[in-house]
């Protein structure tokens, strides 16, 4: 298939999510490992407008009129997926796959930009999780490190390891994220 094309220029100003991956003439030194990808300016741009959603989020459950005012949130990050041209049909999908492509990536140092951007957003919820005051009963799993899942083979169209296509588990893979979240949850609740 053919490659995506790169976004238009001033397409970061109205999509968060334009702008995270850098250009393959703006790609930082080898020594920086998958982090050459990643545009600092995008990942912040993108850190500020995920923050922004969490804090709509806890207003809306805090509103004074809210039932569900203090209740916890539980959210979790996510387990590692293997970059790779596998969507889920109909049109959805992949979904990290395209950017490889489209920015020039090597598919072989595409598993390692998706550890780091993806590890990135763990540490993201994490930290979030961590601020008591801005974000009250806020509780993360952290599915990366606690979950041992079967990785997809790179490459591999369909079904592999824990996972159906690029970034959804299979039954058996969410049987062992639920085994390990369940416990999780009811210590809190």
């Amino acid at each position: 298939p053919a490659a995506p094309q790169l976004p238009p220029p001033g397409a970061a100003e109205h999509d968060p999510w334009v702008g995270l991956l850098r250009p393959p003439a703006e790609l930082g030194p080898e020594s920086m490992g998958a982090a050459r990808y990643i545009s600092e300016t995008g990942w912040q741009r993108l850190a500020l407008y995920l923050r922004a959603n969490l804090d709509e989020l806890i207003a809306l459950r805090d509103h004074p009129k809210s039932l569900s005012k203090g209740a916890p949130i539980f959210m979790h990050t996510y387990a590692l997926p293997t970059p790779r041209d596998a969507g889920a049909g109909l049109g959805s999908g992949p979904w990290l796959w395209p950017a490889i492509l489209a920015f020039g990536i090597a598919p072989a140092e595409a598993p390692a930009l998706a550890t780091e951007l993806l590890g990135r957003l763990g540490r993201l919820w994490l930290n979030a999780a961590a601020d008591a005051p801005r974000y009250p009963q806020l509780q993360v799993f952290d599915s990366a490190s606690l979950v041992a899942l079967e990785k997809a083979l790179e490459g591999a169209a369909g079904e592999s390891g824990d996972w159906v296509n690029e970034i959804h588990l299979t039954r058996g893979g969410y049987g062992k994220l639920g085994a390990a979240w369940g416990p999780a949850i009811e210590s809190r609740l």
